[in-house]
């Protein structure tokens, strides 16, 4: 048995073995209210959790029971609706003392994933010490199977193809083959490969959906197919309109294949630009993958971290592939020819690959600096976690190729270097019949790339270290001897628990009713009320999706004490940031730059010499030149333009739905305003439109019509009302109030002092 036989066998093992160890989650747990082992002195009224990437609703879900295994009743359990990655639930009675524990079961949404993990809490004290602790993420080993085999399978594909147009044409190009430009048995190999690939990676696949199915519903497979279950999964998740999209692609990819052979005979011509069209649709297939991989979750730069993890998966298909594929055609290229034959077209595609690889070499290196200064944060993580050590030895393995490709170079090179090294030591010259062997052996060890690539995709990166915690956003006031201090957790855009803590003269306050209304001064809104739940010990618990934009707002609060029925107005503001403080928040370093970078100089650099080529092949004359220049600037103005309506399409649609108001209420509405708002419309509004504004004032009857002030607060703006009472409005005169003070009566009017609420 040959070496090169024996290391197939090897690669064979190596990817069954791989097959066969547990994958990881990409997405991670950042944080949860409560916290895991928290030991709270009253009871919760809402589990939050929020995770590293978005979450599939149907799939996501929180249960809550007590230390005994009784399941406690939980309302409002889903995926925030504003936040997807953000999971929730309302607990529907405050609990007593003891030990509970909370399950969560999530679905990451980009991969399919599922996260399992258990917490427990204590209210009141901590009776004894439960050992329950995260499950993390838990994924069956058939994963790593299908990426096993519908990775490689794909890059084998896409270098195939690129090689077939890149370099076999071009090196052995022959008019008198019309079908495809290659001899036929030339052609057949390639045709046959490619239907292997094109097999694999739709069995592979199908294993996903199936995977996938009874990964989501948490079921064996027989009952993903008995129930039709992976229909549901297929049609109805983020992780199945990836596959089925995959599945569209290879089915387009197969009818291609099917029409090369039927055009053979009928329109020979077509057939080359249908193994180019191949290549593009297989090039598609791999960003399927880019689409659910780690760049996805990426807390920097998520969207050029996608297209950035496809151009990597490019540069190996076009390198490792095309390997494989010079493998697998050279032996039935190569057989008919004498020795000099062989040589010489050896050489010619050898030469025409060497470029093809160079540039493959160049943003294989650029795109892969770029990806691990994006997955991996600090040094230790490259021999403490099971990513960092795969990525090390993916590493070596290149490094071994790119060796054997120096090898390959010093025997074909056409460079003045390695022609003087030929002259100088006769072995190099001598090494000519070996290079089919040393090539397969280049390509094993580009397999062995693939499987450490797949390796790669289905282990997590290393998860970030945990930040130290940070003061939450807080509102503080007061009013009298009520003073009030308003926690938004975790404080940012988005899903937030509030939290209030009220006291008089330093005591908690408890038994009151406290209502919460939001509002945001700029564009004049306002959210519905919140009754706040009493927790006991003065702390007053509610959680909404209120929040949700960043800057200036009121928290406005209505207090009713036990012994008072009339509400007290405190208010507060809040400057909300764009992202909560209290959450993990990446910058990027000096290698995420400069590995940016490089991958744009490498982009450039490679498109430079066709560029040039093209230039040099036109004859220029000053028409021409300012043509082109004109149309330079008109692109760069266009894009400039056109980057500039898509950032701000989001911005005017939303100032179209929420247009600013021309005047904006610059008085906060507290308790010192309300009361001058009341006296300013007792004295010039009352006599008309009564004390409760139902109309029914003493001077009512000189109106033909007089409407209920009250039944129109809630659909007018601040801005509206200050112009009603400034300007006048129907028969309705204008009132000549200081602007202060008319906005004390709008603030007024909206109170529960006027509204009865």
């Amino acid at each position: 048995m040959s070496a090169v036989r024996r290391a197939w066998i090897v690669i064979a093992f190596l990817a069954l073995f791989a097959a066969f160890q547990p994958a990881e989650a990409h997405g991670y747990l950042i944080r949860v209210i409560p916290d895991n082992r928290a030991v709270l002195s009253r009871s919760p009224t809402r589990i939050q959790a929020w995770f590293s990437e978005g979450l599939e609703p149907r799939f996501s879900t929180i249960s809550l029971t007590d230390d005994r295994g009784n399941a406690i009743a939980l309302e409002e359990v889903g995926v925030v609706p504003s936040n997807p990655s953000q999971l929730s639930a309302r607990i529907a009675q405050p609990l007593p003392n003891g030990a509970y524990i909370v399950n969560m079961r999530v679905a990451f949404a980009s991969d399919g994933h599922i996260y399992n993990e258990r917490l427990v809490f204590w209210v009141g004290e901590q009776g004894g010490d439960l050992a329950v602790s995260g499950e993390g993420s838990l994924i069956d080993p058939l994963e790593a199977v299908w990426r096993a085999i519908s990775l490689p399978a794909l890059y084998a594909l896409f270098g195939a193809t690129l090689l077939y147009s890149a370099v076999l044409l071009p090196a052995w190009r022959n008019p008198s083959y019309r079908a495809g430009k290659l001899p036929p048995r030339l052609m057949n190999r390639l045709t046959a490969l490619a239907w292997i690939a094109v097999s694999i990676a739709a069995l592979g696949t199908v294993l996903a959906v199936l995977q996938q199915s009874a990964a989501l519903f948490a079921v064996p497979l027989e009952a993903v197919l008995r129930d039709n279950l992976w229909d549901v999964v297929l049609n109805g998740t983020t992780i199945g309109d990836t596959l089925r999209l995959r599945l569209i692609l290879l089915v387009a990819i197969a009818a291609m294949l099917y029409g090369t052979r039927y055009l053979s005979e009928r329109l020979p011509d077509f057939v080359t630009p249908l193994w180019m069209a191949i290549g593009g649709a297989s090039a598609s297939a791999l960003f399927t993958f880019s689409m659910s991989s780690h760049a996805v979750g990426s807390d920097l730069w998520a969207v050029p971290s996608v297209f950035v993890h496809w151009l990597h998966m490019l540069a190996t298909g076009a390198w490792a592939g095309g390997l494989i594929g010079l493998a697998v055609l050279l032996p039935v290229a190569l057989a008919p020819l004498d020795e000099s034959g062989r040589r010489a077209a050896l050489s010619a595609a050898l030469r025409r690959f060497a470029v093809l690889g160079v540039g493959a070499v160049l943003i294989l290196s650029a795109t892969g600096i770029y990806n691990s200064a994006i997955q991996i944060r600090q040094v230790n993580d490259y021999v403490t976690t099971p990513y960092g050590l795969i990525l090390l030895a993916k590493y070596a393995l290149v490094a071994s190729m790119l060796l054997v490709a120096l090898y390959h170079h010093l025997i074909v090179g056409q460079d003045r270097l390695t022609t003087r090294l030929r002259q100088r030591y006769a072995a190099l010259r001598e090494r000519w019949p070996n290079l089919p062997r040393s090539l397969r052996l280049e390509a094993l060890l580009g397999v062995l790339v693939l499987i450490a690539t797949a390796f790669l995709a289905s282990n997590a990166p290393p998860l970030p270290t945990q930040r130290e915690s940070v003061p939450l956003l807080t509102a503080r006031g007061s009013e009298g001897a009520l003073s009030a201090a308003l926690t938004f957790d975790p404080g940012g855009v988005g899903g937030n628990t509030y939290e209030l803590a009220l006291k008089r003269e330093g005591e908690p306050v408890r038994g009151a009713q406290v209502q919460l209304r939001l509002a945001y001064p700029a564009l004049d809104r306002r959210a519905k009320a919140i009754q706040l739940d009493d927790a006991g010990d003065g702390i007053y618990l509610a959680a909404g999706l209120e929040l949700d934009r960043a800057g200036l707002w009121w928290a406005l609060l209505d207090v009713r004490l036990p012994e008072s029925p009339e509400a007290v107005r405190i208010a507060l503001t809040a400057d909300l940031p764009e992202v909560a403080p209290a959450l993990n928040l990446r910058q990027p370093s000096l290698l995420n730059w400069l590995s940016a970078l490089g991958v744009g100089a490498a982009m450039v650099w490679l498109s430079l010499p066709p560029l040039a080529r093209r230039v040099r092949r036109v004859h220029f004359t000053p028409e021409i030149a300012f043509i082109f220049i004109a149309l330079m600037i008109v692109t760069v103005l266009f894009s400039i333009g056109g980057a500039f309506i898509i950032s701000e399409a989001g911005a005017q649609t939303d100032r179209l739905r929420n247009p600013p108001p021309q005047i904006v209420n610059p008085i906060l509405p507290d308790a010192a305003s309300i009361a001058r708002g009341a006296a300013a419309y007792a004295q010039n509004c009352s006599a008309c439109h009564g004390a409760r504004g139902e109309g029914d004032g003493a001077r009512a009857a000189a109106f033909t019509r007089m409407p209920r002030i009250r039944t129109l607060v809630e659909s007018r703006r601040d801005e509206a009302l200050f112009n009603a009472i400034q300007r006048g409005i129907g028969a309705m005169p204008a009132v000549p109030l200081p602007e202060p003070v008319t906005w004390d009566v709008v603030n007024f009017l909206r109170s529960p002092a006027f509204l009865g609420r």
